[in-house]
């Protein structure tokens, strides 16, 4: 008898056009969920009162690991052979401006233009499990600890470091600006229910 396997739902990190936002220009699927995530979120006062004031500054720490056997043992030959840089590429380009666009800012300049779209970095969403966050990548480190005989890495372990982005940051026409908002409903809509299912023992604690 085949026992059924439950369905991992497997965390991932998507660029998405800022505007639009319905189809990922890249997306990078954690090929295994990472076993932590740490959260920091630091509250930003009102000039320097009790009074709330913006939103808080929150980040988000993993280690994310990539190993070519899964490869291996299916007898996946990708382009050319197993490998993890398919993988790793997905992460590494979160980080870096589109040949695309550099290119297209190198050919104004050429051409005496004055002004010069900078390169961006791209927005990113963070999608683990019910959470939808806007993310920029802030920090992405990389230990390669295996290489097949041609010296391409087949097992690796990514730090990544993430800043949580918020309307504050983005504008009220970037699409993660809402992706945010969702979230913040979501939160609140979870504090709510904790307050009901609390009930009256949490209700006595507060008798004057």
């Amino acid at each position: 008898m085949t026992v059924p396997v439950p369905h991992l739902r497997r965390g991932a990190i998507a660029r998405v056009d800022p505007i639009i936002g319905v189809v990922p220009t890249s997306l990078a699927v954690f090929q295994y969920n990472p076993a932590e995530l740490s959260r920091t979120m630091a509250a930003q006062s009102a000039n320097g009162s009790t009074r709330s004031g913006s939103v808080p500054h929150e980040t988000i720490s993993m280690r994310v690991e990539l190993d070519a056997a899964d490869q291996m043992e299916r007898g996946d030959q990708g382009i050319v052979r197993p490998s993890i840089y398919p993988s790793l590429s997905a992460l590494e380009v979160l980080i870096y401006p589109s040949v695309v666009t550099t290119l297209a800012n190198l050919a104004q300049s050429k051409l005496g233009a004055i002004e010069v779209i900078p390169p961006q970095s791209p927005v990113a969403v963070l999608l683990w499990g019910t959470r939808v966050l806007p993310v920029r990548v802030t920090q992405l480190g990389v230990k390669e600890t295996a290489f097949d005989k041609e010296l391409n890495p087949i097992r690796a372990d990514v730090d990544l470091g993430l800043q949580v982005l918020t309307y504050d940051d983005l504008g009220w026409l970037n699409v993660g600006s809402f992706l945010y908002l969702a979230n913040q409903l979501r939160r609140e809509v979870f504090a709510a229910a904790n307050l009901l299912t609390a009930g009256p023992a949490a209700a006595s604690s507060f008798t004057l």
